[in-house]
């Protein structure tokens, strides 16, 4: 069994990051597995983050960004459903996943990352209906998913597979084309196979365990899960009472914000930029 290479020497990543209300009688606050904490804090207020988090990230994540804010609220980051890395979720299950909260405390803000934006305003419904106080809404270059930026993220995780040649590359996203199918779960279907496929060849020509190529696919399923789960969701209406912050190239979603605040800085290094941090420290005051 060949082991596999520290994360600095691994030839390609995983996956690459992006771009209807629900309501319930109450919320469960009972247990940790659906939220990470990211900051404790003895504040009687707490920060919810939506975000599709994972080892090797391009993005900067918000593990950066809470290094950077000057707050005192409990700051939580979501995890997926265990159950996604298999099979694709709907976007309620999500919601009902996310919402055993991980702390009894007020929650003051909800924030989404990109794709993340969309789940925002379904779980802020049913955290308000519960605690009767409104929650805020904190976007960061929110997207809508489409069909289209699957396959165009689909084809930068299969790109950035070195051990592949170009005309393996080339017969992979052939195949995304001859099957361009308009709806999102028939289409998130087919580049999780075909993204198997090419993850398999490229550890049976790196010589490396099989048991660790499950793994990135299992990953990867998760996150196109995640991505089909948000295209369920109409999160236009609700980011209309939310402020979007934005990098120099914000797609669409954040137009529709009532308010949006740019920056000059890459989408990548969003969330590691200190003038971010100080608008989103002034937004939690």
């Amino acid at each position: 069994m060949t082991a596999a290479p520290p994360p600095a020497t691994v030839e390609f990543q995983a996956v690459h990051q992006m771009g209807c209300s629900t309501r319930i009688s109450r919320l469960v606050v009972q247990r940790e597995e659906s939220w990470h904490r990211l900051r404790s804090s003895n504040s009687e207020k707490s920060v919810l983050v939506i975000d599709f988090d994972f080892t090797g990230r391009p993005e900067a994540n918000f593990g950066h960004f809470v290094d950077l804010l000057e707050t005192d609220r409990e700051i939580w980051r979501t995890r997926q459903p265990p159950t996604a890395a298999q099979s694709l979720v709907p976007a309620t299950d999500y919601l009902d996943f996310w919402a055993q909260l991980p702390t009894s405390k007020q929650v003051q803000a909800l924030m989404g990352y990109c794709a993340g934006g969309s789940f925002v305003p379904a779980l802020a419904e049913r955290i308000e209906q519960t605690q009767g106080h409104p929650v805020d809404v904190i976007l960061f270059d929110p997207e809508v998913v489409t069909v289209t930026s699957l396959y165009e993220d689909f084809q930068r995780a299969v790109d950035i597979i070195s051990v592949l040649s170009a005309q393996e590359k080339a017969q992979v996203h052939t195949g995304t084309q001859n099957t361009r199918a308009t709806d999102f779960a028939a289409a998130a279907r087919k580049v999780i196979h075909l993204y198997r496929e090419s993850m398999a060849t490229a550890f049976t020509r790196l010589g490396l365990d099989e048991s660790l190529g499950a793994e990135f696919v299992q990953m990867f399923n998760s996150y196109v899960s995640y991505l089909a789960a948000a295209a369920e969701l109409t999160p236009e209406e609700g980011w209309r009472t939310g402020v979007a912050l934005t990098s120099r190239r914000p797609g669409l979603g954040a137009h529709q914000a009532a308010k949006e605040i740019t920056f000059p800085v890459d989408p990548d290094d969003l969330l590691r930029d200190p003038r971010v941090a100080d608008s989103v420290s002034q937004l939690l005051t």
